[in-house]
């Protein structure tokens, strides 16, 4: 018999929803491996679960989950969590919860579809327990706080069941599941609370770190800051992309991704195909000097000459290998930073050069028009 440690958790989730009369169309078409990322698996302790669900004896008086150990950083960064001297306020967690799931906790099986899932909204809230004489721990639930369903799912939850977090790879929400002792003991040993990556850590870093940052900000000043942090991502992936092959010509938009504020997706292959076709040098002057990236090839920036921030202004992308100019870091970020006069005429000499390839890829646009979206 497997240890929880050794447990896929997105198999286990799936193999309990079988076991509660979900169909395994229904199942599959919401656990694709690939629809997560990362994951926590929490075995609760009799002092973890609702007041009126600890058995008997209990004394405890706590009404929150407390999460110590590595399964801490599913929430928090681990320096976050380390370094904390005194207690972080509570943060809003975003959830999905399944009422299928909470009726067959509850008892209540004959009222489930197996072809739905009834998946809905909910929250809870976490925060950093700062302890001097112990390490850090994170707290989730406060019952008083909480939404409704997320309690509803607590309630059905005894002595050594789980409580599984599943993080989306496209969103900061959580899935959450409850899964009773009955069930699981049957296909692993009971084990602590353990905490998986799933795919990218680097992505799961990154989203924590925008998480962060995004707690600490007003939102003007958030917004900015999260424009360079998702450029400085988007350099980084264009130095690791392969370049597509794509033709001038109209491109239908790739949609958007939110977070604090919403953004135009870019590609980092059409990005890279944009330097490599401008050979790896700076279109402002060719003769300017930068470094050689991890692959070998001059590091070189993508920056798009019609501001992506702009793209609701035209019918057809702007992440097109047209609209993307190569610059070396310094006119990169001169053409952001710099005087207006100083950009004025880079802005002139890049568009005297792409207007064409602009007209072709369906967003033409004059210059006056192009330098006010720079003002």
């Amino acid at each position: 018999m497997s240890n929880l440690e050794n447990l896929n958790p997105v198999q286990l989730v799936k193999g309990y929803l079988s076991s509660i009369g979900m169909s395994d169309d229904t199942i599959s078409k919401y656990f694709d491996e690939n629809h997560f990322n990362r994951a926590l698996i929490l075995n609760l302790p009799s002092v973890c679960l609702m007041p009126q669900n600890k058995p008997g004896a209990s004394k405890s008086n706590q009404t929150h989950i407390h999460v110590t150990g590595d399964p801490r950083h599913f929430f928090f960064p681990s320096e976050e969590v380390a370094n904390r001297t005194s207690a972080s306020k509570d943060e809003r967690i975003d959830i999905d919860v399944s009422l299928a799931n909470i009726k067959a906790l509850h008892k209540n099986s004959a009222s489930i579809s197996p072809n739905d899932l009834e998946i809905k909204r909910s929250f809870t809230l976490a925060k950093i327990a700062h302890r001097r004489s112990q390490e850090n721990q994170v707290q989730i639930s406060k019952i008083k706080l909480d939404d409704s369903l997320f309690i509803d799912l607590r309630l059905g939850l005894y002595k050594n069941d789980l409580l599984v977090f599943l993080g989306y790879s496209d969103s900061d929400r959580l899935f959450a599941i409850g899964i009773p002792k009955e069930y699981y003991s049957s296909v692993a040993s009971v084990g602590t609370s353990v905490f998986f990556n799933l795919h990218d850590t680097a992505k799961i870093q990154i989203k924590s770190a925008l998480k962060r940052i995004e707690a600490s900000y007003d939102d003007n000043e958030m917004i900015s800051d999260m424009e360079a942090i998702a450029d400085s991502i988007y350099q980084q992936q264009i130095v690791e992309a392969e370049p597509s092959v794509t033709q001038h010509a109209p491109m239908p938009k790739a949609g958007k991704v939110t977070s604090l504020s919403e953004r135009s997706k870019r590609s980092a292959a059409i990005g890279k195909e944009a330097i490599k076709d401008g050979d790896y040098k700076c279109a402002i002057d060719s003769s300017h000097l930068t470094f050689q990236s991890k692959n070998g090839s001059p590091y070189v920036e993508a920056h798009h000459l019609i501001p992506m921030a702009f793209e609701d202004d035209f019918e057809n992308s702007l992440d097109v290998k047209g609209n993307i100019v190569p610059l070396c870091p310094h006119c990169h970020a001169k053409i952001h930073y710099g005087k207006f006069d100083d950009v004025s005429n880079m802005i002139e000499q890049l568009y005297s050069e792409r207007k064409d390839v602009l007209a072709l890829s369906g967003i033409g646009i004059d210059l006056e028009t192009l330098k006010k979206y720079y003002l």
